[in-house]
């Protein structure tokens, strides 16, 4: 899970400009987090649709469901602090990288191919009524692979075994700072300009 924080001394200071004098500022909290929390499930909805699966194949979807994980915002008593949480349990490791080990088997299985991509060496097995072995050494030197044995293709490699990966930060997986900072003060100032007429 991610829990989003937009800690700027210069956003704080233009929000309080804007908001200057409002008597009820959870109500623009209300606002605000309702603004941030729909960015970004626009942002990650933008990734599901512009980001295709490297390998081909079936779609796993995954942008889309960490959209669906987006919280409705949490709003303190006093109305100046916003909590916007992801609750996808792999978007920490998409925001911040990091390595990846196995949990329950020896190695991870790293899809190589398009059969193989959004499936479990099991579930491959299964679903191609095939039998996947091991070519090679997992000395942590060189890589070993799950394989299969097709007729037509001769040897296909599904798979790389691998004690772990370092994985990168993705650095587009959350909107930018500036996007979301800008996004906020307009909707800021939108909000307080409707109540200009009106009692804040």
């Amino acid at each position: 899970m991610v829990a989003l924080t937009l800690d700027d001394k210069g956003l704080t200071a233009q929000i309080d400009q804007i908001t200057s004098g409002l008597k009820r500022p959870r109500g623009l909290a209300v606002v605000l987090g309702r603004e941030v929390r729909n960015r970004l499930r626009n942002h990650f909805i933008g990734k599901q649709r512009t980001e295709p699966n490297r390998l081909g194949g079936k779609r796993t979807n995954f942008w889309r469901a960490v959209a669906n994980a987006v919280h409705q915002p949490e709003i303190d008593a006093a109305g100046t602090q916003i909590r916007v949480a992801v609750a996808h349990p792999a978007i920490a490791q998409k925001v911040f990288g990091g390595r990846l080990t196995p949990k329950r088997a020896k190695a991870l299985t790293i899809p190589v191919s398009k059969e193989a991509y959004g499936r479990t060496a099991a579930t491959l097995e299964a679903d191609k009524s095939i039998l996947l072995f091991v070519l090679g050494k997992r000395d942590g030197q060189q890589r070993a692979v799950l394989a299969e044995l097709s007729t037509t293709k001769g040897v296909v490699v599904h798979y790389v075994l691998a004690p772990w990966v370092d994985q990168k930060p993705d650095p587009d997986a959350l909107p930018s700072k500036e996007e979301l900072s800008e996004a906020v003060t307009t909707r800021a100032q939108a909000y307080v300009s409707r109540l200009k007429g009106g009692v804040a």
